[in-house]
């Protein structure tokens, strides 16, 4: 038996933690300061129709604002800036050429350290809100490890909709009205996500296919044995089913 419609579950992942929202209420389930498993019910003082932490963009959108209204104001800094050059000779131009290529490579290989790392700590919690999820839906908690740590609903399915808004969204803004700061472009992605949920999201296949990749390759795994059986017991708690 399936849970009714009105009972909508999502959830979000984060390195160390899982939240899951059903209706009112908020299940997170982390490790304490000691390194055990803990988890925390907690209830929303307003009855969201979406996901209630989609409403920082906005709030990040402000500042962005405020940051591009700020860049547009006659405010004169004196400042001094020292930029080390070759000569314009072509060995030059090729040395100069060589040492930014290197810059870019060591902040592009520093960058994916940060990412691995971050990836592989958030995966196995992410598996493991996709598992609780799916398996709450089914009303089959005792059995959720079984369920599979792949949604077609998760976020990650929303990836090529985020790049293609992002791309659109920097041309738009940055050629055509030379805004260099991208005001409203989070809010802008959030409203394309809304849309293509309520209307055409199971037709993106495409955008699926990438995001269930980028799940299984990246974004989850199977997670722990300690933390896969107290996540089934703080859901069934959550579910009011003990």
């Amino acid at each position: 038996m399936k849970q009714k419609k009105d009972s909508h579950m999502s959830g979000m992942s984060l390195p160390g933690n899982t939240l899951i929202f059903h209706g009112q209420r908020i299940l997170k389930i982390f490790r304490d300061k000691d390194g055990k498993l803990a988890h925390k019910i907690s209830k929303l003082p307003f009855d969201f129709p979406i996901n209630p932490v989609i409403l920082i963009y906005p709030l990040i959108d402000v500042f962005f604002g405020l940051l591009f209204w700020l860049s547009r104001q006659d405010i004169v800094i004196e400042q001094t800036i020292v930029i080390y050059t070759f000569d314009n000779t072509l060995l030059g131009m090729i040395a100069e050429d060589i040492m930014y290529l290197g810059l870019a490579v060591a902040f592009l290989y520093f960058y994916y350290l940060i990412l691995k790392n971050t990836f592989l700590e958030l995966s196995p919690w992410h598996g493991l809100e996709h598992k609780l999820i799916q398996a709450a839906y089914e009303n089959d908690l005792e059995n959720a490890e079984n369920h599979s740590r792949i949604a077609e609903e998760c976020g990650s399915t929303y990836f090529l909709t985020i790049m293609i808004t992002f791309v659109t969204y920097f041309s738009v803004s940055y050629f055509i009205f030379g805004m260099d700061i991208p005001v409203g472009l989070l809010t802008a992605t959030m409203i394309n996500m809304l849309i293509e949920n309520k209307l055409f999201h199971k037709q993106n296949t495409l955008g699926i296919r990438l995001g269930i990749w980028l799940q299984e390759h990246y974004l989850t795994t199977e997670p722990p044995k300690d933390l896969m059986i107290y996540g089934k017991q703080a859901m069934t708690e959550f579910m009011g089913e003990i």
